[in-house]
């Protein structure tokens, strides 16, 4: 589940990268870690990812970083329906 979580924000980002230009391969990245457990310490599995803001592709020998800025909360709603159904449905 992590990893259809984490997949699903960075191919929505690839894909908004090369929206705004970007072109070639786009990349982007994430660091996960999995918390067992609440303050109360009380069993409580859960995910704090952090994504970059940006996307980056080879210009040759360079990387080339693509600034992705603020996202919507209607894009975070889209993501969030990709992972859930990545097959497209219900309603998509």
């Amino acid at each position: 589940m992590t990893r259809l979580f984490v997949e699903s924000v960075e191919r929505f980002y690839e894909e908004r990268a090369a929206r705004r230009g970007a072109c070639g391969a786009v990349k982007s990245g994430a660091g996960t870690v999995v918390q067992r457990t609440s303050g109360d310490m009380r069993l409580n599995p859960h995910l704090h990812v952090v994504f970059l803001d940006r996307a980056y592709h080879e210009d040759g020998t360079e990387l080339v970083w693509n600034e992705l800025g603020h996202l919507p909360t209607r894009a975070v709603g889209h993501v969030l329906h990709r992972m859930a159904w990545p097959q497209g449905g219900p309603n998509g």
